[in-house]
């Protein structure tokens, strides 16, 4: 497990990849902003 700061360089870096799994309607209520590349 990684704590906040270093999952987001790992996102940053292509070292991680962030996978969403929520149902459809909380997606709907938030979600990050932006996708990583």
């Amino acid at each position: 497990m990684y704590n906040v700061e270093e999952a987001h360089q790992k996102l940053h870096q292509a070292m991680a990849v962030l996978v969403d799994i929520r149902d459809p309607q909380s997606f709907a209520m938030g979600h990050t902003p932006v996708r990583f590349i």
